[in-house]
């Protein structure tokens, strides 16, 4: 999750100095929302509210957020993974990543990408430098024995600015879809659209109804 779109944040509270995690997800994406929800549950207690859209902030859409219980374990991962306020991925990182979290990495980040003969991937790895999607990429071969390239993203045309995302080949997408299916992770629409993985996905999946539609 902490690769994805969830982060850490240490409250100002006097009493108790500790960090907690926060979940932002769109309405959309509710069964895959409360599914991570659930898994936070195991360790504190949450508090999660529902927020409408407001275009005066920009917010195109309603959204659910959670915020967990502030806990030493968060603080432990906070030092871990934040150099002067910015989240980073190292040794450590990559070292604990197991095959839920890196599901539901993809499940947070990842985009298909539809050709007429194969179905491919993009991490939005946009935050992570260069060299740490270098590293990222070394590790994920490591690890799970998954290949995965390199792109480059220019945006901002008046001041240019690059960016690196992970692509991602049919195989590696298959595989991991089929461990999504094995944790029974509920589908979101950005990620099943083409009916070959959605397959994959059915095939390595015990019990259909956790499907989602959204």
């Amino acid at each position: 999750m902490l690769l994805g779109n969830g982060c850490l944040y240490k409250t100002k509270d006097k009493k108790n100095q500790n960090a907690c995690m926060i979940l932002v997800h769109s309405i959309r994406q509710k069964d895959y929302f409360l599914y991570k929800t659930e898994l936070l549950k195991k360790l504190t207690s949450v508090n999660i509210k529902e927020f409408p859209a407001d275009e005066s902030i920009k917010r195109k859409y309603p959204i659910l957020r959670c915020d967990t219980k502030a806990h030493p374990w968060y603080t432990s991962l906070y030092n871990r993974l934040y150099i002067n306020g910015r989240k980073e991925v190292n040794s450590f990182v990559m070292k604990h990543l197991n095959d839920l979290g890196l599901a539901l990495w993809f499940w947070d980040s990842g985009i298909t990408v539809i050709n007429k003969s194969t179905v491919q991937g993009k991490m939005r790895t946009d935050s992570f430098s260069e060299a740490e999607n270098y590293f990222i990429k070394t590790w994920l071969k490591k690890r799970f024995d998954l290949d995965v390239g390199i792109t480059k993203h220019m945006v901002n045309k008046s001041r240019p600015k690059r960016y690196y995302r992970l692509y991602l080949p049919q195989k590696t997408m298959e595989k991991i879809f089929k461990i999504g299916a094995s944790y029974k992770i509920p589908v979101v629409n950005k990620i099943y659209s083409d009916e070959r993985l959605f397959q994959v996905y059915k095939n390595n999946l015990k019990d259909e109804d956790m499907i989602s539609s959204v």
